[in-house]
């Protein structure tokens, strides 16, 4: 009988997350909280003419991250960077030029939240990605749930750029259509998965990831 052993989740959540057939990693964070694992929420750097968003207030009030219940930890990093628009204002340039200036850093953060050796980490924010190796998970599972317009609008270029690479890393590409899996498989992705359940059941998108994952760490 397979373990059912709860897990240590990273969950690097995109910046929007309101469109038609996009997965929330706010969301799937809370799910997995209260399916019992341990997820720390990485919310996409805002900044500060943001202030309107509920990132921006957490990050002003809680710099160094915050437990919203026993087992979710949420963080919201700071950039003084615009994080939309052309290099070298996209998402992940802006994001590199502020962790270089910002004490502590993102990763410091989350490894005195204990999260520096993670079962799984969930790439949603691709100008996260370098938090990817300060988690030390046995799994990456990268979500694709946006056209390349929509990744280049939210988070830059480069995102663009590296998302191909990104997708050949992975342990585990996570789609929400067939046209995305197309993509991941044209990228040279090894191992994809669709997530069938329609935007109306999140909660069984949330469950299929939990299950594929499972399957990746061996729990």
């Amino acid at each position: 009988m397979a373990s059912t052993r709860a897990l240590k989740w990273v969950v690097l959540a995109a910046p929007a997350e309101s469109s038609a057939g996009r997965l929330s990693g706010a969301r799937l964070a809370g799910w997995l909280a209260r399916r019992g694992h341990t997820v720390a929420l990485v919310h996409a750097p805002v900044a500060p003419w943001e202030w309107r968003r509920a990132a921006w207030r957490m990050a002003r009030e809680s710099p160094l991250g915050f437990w919203r219940s026993e087992r979710l930890f949420v963080l919201a990093p700071r950039t003084w960077l615009p994080v939309r628009g052309r290099w070298p204002f996209d998402g992940i340039a802006a994001w590199h030029a502020t962790e270089l200036f910002s004490r502590p850093r993102t990763s410091e953060v989350l490894r005195e939240a204990g999260f520096d050796h993670s079962d799984a980490v969930v790439l949603h924010c691709l100008g996260l990605a370098p938090l990817v190796a300060q988690a030390q998970a046995p799994c990456m599972a990268m979500v694709v749930d946006r056209s390349r317009a929509q990744l280049a609008h939210e988070e830059g270029r480069t995102a663009v750029r590296k998302e191909k690479h990104l997708m050949q890393d992975a342990d585990l590409v996570l789609c929400v259509t067939e046209r995305h899996a197309r993509r991941a498989q044209a990228a040279g992705a090894e191992r994809i998965g669709v997530l069938e359940a329609p935007p109306a059941r999140p909660e069984a998108q949330f469950a299929e990831i939990e299950r594929r994952v499972r399957a990746v760490v061996g729990a």
